[in-house]
């Protein structure tokens, strides 16, 4: 299917490099990372040559899918992200991946806090965040549209997205309840302007690597 293609280009030439860059910016070499909400976890891929990454999906398909895309990879944890059975402040950092936008809003105080648990003080949080205004967003709208017209018929390429990026203030809105505090948030030309990159920091004592990293 075209959509298929279009996706998998997607992900390979703009979704992992952005991830693995950031990654590096923000992750200490060799930190654990969870990656929350992983799928199939193809985008783990270039990420795990600088970081350690335990998966955790709902799904036991995608796991499935995720071993065999990472064999000899056996830190993978079947969860709720809502209710994830990781000690507390266990975590180095965490990935989230297109994910929190498929939440309603009156959840994500509950899935921000649940994540800020199990990192660490000092650790950060990456979360790629589809917004309204994303090249994606509008490009997968206009293709439900000219499907369902061919079709004559209402049709949904993607899972809903009830909770898109809207603002610096609707993310804080969101964080109120936890210990994570905003750092960056950025829509870019290298991501094509498909992503908002929302950086988050859960509070607490930071250790002289992490401190260095602000100045990197």
């Amino acid at each position: 299917m075209v959509y298929d293609k279009i996706a998998v280009f997607y992900r390979t030439v703009i979704i992992d490099q952005a991830v693995s860059r950031i990654g590096e910016r923000f992750y200490p070499k060799q930190a654990l990372i969870l990656h929350a909400g992983c799928g199939s976890g193809a985008t783990d891929i270039p990420l795990q040559q600088h970081a350690r990454v335990v998966a955790l999906d709902i799904s036991m398909e995608a796991l499935k899918v995720y071993r065999n895309l990472h064999p000899g990879h056996d830190e993978q944890v079947q969860a709720d992200i809502l209710r994830m059975p990781l000690r507390d402040d266990s975590l180095d950092g965490l990935l989230s991946i297109g994910v929190v936008e498929h939440f309603e809003a009156d959840e994500l105080p509950g899935l921000f806090r649940e994540h800020s648990r199990v990192v660490r003080p000092g650790g950060y949080l990456i979360v790629l965040w589809p917004p309204i205004w994303g090249l994606s967003v509008m490009g997968l709208a206009l293709a439900e549209r000219v499907v369902g017209l061919m079709l004559r018929r209402s049709i949904r390429l993607h899972p809903p997205e009830p909770t898109k990026y809207r603002s610096r203030k609707q993310v804080q809105s969101f964080l109120d309840a936890s210990e994570l505090e905003l750092v960056e948030s950025r829509f870019s030309w290298r991501d094509a302007f498909t992503h908002q990159f929302v950086v988050l920091r859960k509070g607490g004592k930071r250790s002289q690597d992490e401190l260095a990293l602000d100045h990197a």
